[in-house]
């Protein structure tokens, strides 16, 4: 479905009320300024061609902004409050970043401004297209960058999503909408999507990633040779290389990889896999929820020869090294690692810079948009990260072609001596002796009472008789088994 053509949608209906009227006026007329003065309709006209390049209509010039459904029946879908917003309660942690917008509106916007009306926002809902009217006419009388504009659309359709999922067409009307404003506008005319001289710093080029990553096997493979399997350093070279193939020769996933486990058959539960089949290529499934994405399998690799270069390295690391977790604790290859800490260990690849799956995305996708592959192949891509060409564009993609290729190099293997158990934790404990015990007395001092009976209960149950008054002030009896326990401890 071409989401930028009005007549696409069945239920959106193009309304001429005055808050249409109102709204294409200041579309029309409506002064913004970048690095010059322009209209909403001067630069999304001139974007037409822009849009077009990845396959669809700008939803601007069609007017879509005007476009509403007649009947909002609330009766069956769960309303997003504040409250469930600052929790992270739908499936995302920075929905948080919304309740200052909402709070604007209702304090700052007719007929919203009355506090007892921020919690449910059903209000919100149902008079979004006069919010958008309101809001726009707020930040051009105001002077305010386009880019709070675009934040105020993301918020709107964040709440479409949340309230009726993606498959709604009001969800589908905001979301098209912020994603034309953010191609043509925010990326060209603010520079969202160009780094700056902090980022410039950090970032890397995808071609020298892939060249870290040939330099991790060539090294991993001399080591092998002249030192073995199980010396300390071919398996720490073998680790590295391996995870950062996981995120460069196929498209790369979020944390998820991180915490797979090796499989010969193919699972459907609560686990994440690598899929090593008898014959053909390696296969990710994903079974675990993602970004509110269902779970999803795939064979690996871009192409033909990097689906096929990552096969072999899984299934040699597997034989060389048998095991149950994909990418274990490194000194401990039996015992399962959490994200956090792999995460580190590909943060320790290089020596000044410092990579991230975060990263390694980034630069993936700029690379990949900038060899102006089409959209077919970006919407492939989008489908195995779990995300959309749209957020691909808007978050990942960097527009500036010549950053990143001076070389960067690998680290140093840094072989710590293992020391007995027994010593290390001795060791901690003097160090941190005085903080453990200072949490320790505030402990009991903030719960000083169960505490106590707790330890008093383990004592009368072997063979401590309490009596009255100890009875009487911790509650005690006897239940069924002829145990003591404490009324206190039920409630």
């Amino acid at each position: 479905m071409d989401k930028r053509n009005p007549k696409n949608y069945k239920l959106l209906i193009k309304q001429k009320d005055d808050i249409a009227k109102n709204t294409i006026k200041l579309y029309k007329t409506g002064k913004f300024k970048t690095t010059e003065e322009f209209t909403l309709e001067e630069k999304l006209k001139e974007g037409e061609k822009l849009i077009g390049e990845i396959g669809g209509r700008n939803s601007w010039t069609n007017e879509l902004f005007m476009y509403d459904i007649l009947d909002y029946n609330l009766k069956d879908v769960k309303i997003p409050t504040l409250k469930g917003l600052l929790d992270g309660i739908y499936n995302s942690n920075s929905d948080y970043i919304y309740v200052p917008i909402i709070k604007y509106i209702s304090k700052n916007i007719e007929p919203w401004n009355k506090e007892e009306k921020l919690e449910d926002l059903e209000w919100l809902i149902k008079n979004n297209r006069e919010i958008f009217y309101k809001l726009l006419k707020d930040r051009i009388d105001k002077k305010r960058s386009i880019s709070t504009v675009n934040n105020d659309i993301k918020m709107l359709a964040r709440i479409m999503k949340i309230t009726f999922g993606t498959d709604n067409e009001l969800y589908m009307k905001y979301s098209i909408l912020q994603t034309d404003l953010n191609r043509v506008l925010i990326e060209r005319e603010t520079g969202k999507n160009e780094l700056n001289d902090n980022k410039k710093e950090k970032y890397i080029d995808w071609l020298n990633i892939l060249s870290v990553r040939e330099s991790l096997e060539d090294e991993f493979r001399r080591l092998l040779k002249e030192k073995g399997k199980m010396d300390v350093e071919t398996k720490k070279r073998h680790y590295q290389m391996l995870l950062l193939s996981a995120y460069t020769l196929t498209s790369p996933t979020r944390l998820e990889v991180m915490t797979t486990v090796f499989t010969k058959e193919k699972k459907y539960d609560d686990q994440d896999y690598v899929y090593i089949p008898e014959n053909g290529l390696v296969w990710y499934i994903l079974n675990k929820k993602k970004k509110g994405k269902e779970g999803i399998e795939y064979e690996v690799g871009y192409n033909k020869e990097s689906g096929e270069k990552l096969t072999e390295l899984f299934r040699e690391s597997l034989e060389l090294y048998p095991r149950y977790n994909v990418f274990p604790v490194m000194s401990n290859w039996n015992r399962k690692a959490r994200t956090t800490t792999v995460s580190k260990y590909l943060k320790e690849i290089l020596n000044e810079r410092k990579l991230t799956q975060t990263m390694i995305r980034t630069s993936y996708n700029s690379w990949r948009h900038n060899l102006g592959i089409n959209y077919n192949l970006l919407k492939d891509d989008a489908i195995r990260q779990r995300n959309s060409v749209e957020t691909q564009l808007k978050d990942y993609r960097k527009l500036d072609k010549k950053v990143g290729i001076e070389k960067v190099e690998i680290g140093k293997i840094k072989i710590i001596e293992r020391k007995e158990n027994k010593d290390y934790f001795k060791g901690y404990y003097e160090k941190k002796r005085i903080d453990i015990n200072e949490k320790r007395r505030e402990k009991w001092k903030d719960n000083n009472l169960m505490m106590n009976l707790k330890k008093n209960i383990r004592r009368y149950n072997n063979g401590l008789i309490p009596n009255k008054k100890t009875i009487e002030k911790y509650k005690l009896y006897k239940d069924d088994n002829g145990l003591w326990v404490s009324r206190l401890e039920l409630n």
